[in-house]
């Protein structure tokens, strides 16, 4: 079994410690099995990527544009979506 070094903020490693304890595990039985978790999870997309991100970015650029802040733009964008 290969050894590795990682760095994390002390907070989660406190998190991380009390969780094996709660669940009688070391903090190496812990670590592998969050990585088997996230291995085997979907891939994450960040919003950007996500289908319709540019969309309704560009819809809320624009609603921003004519709308000069009277009105906040997810209004302007829901009201749009209600009317079709």
């Amino acid at each position: 079994m290969a050894k590795i070094l990682i760095n994390i903020p002390s907070e989660l490693l406190e998190e991380v410690d009390r969780r094996a304890r709660e669940e009688n595990m070391t903090r190496s039985e812990a670590t592998r099995f969050a990585l088997r978790v996230w291995l085997r999870s979907e891939p994450y997309i960040a919003p950007m990527h996500r289908p319709g991100f540019a969309d309704i970015a560009e819809r809320m650029r624009a609603a921003a544009k004519s709308n000069s802040g009277s009105v906040p733009a997810e209004t302007l964008i829901r009201k749009g979506r209600e009317s079709h």
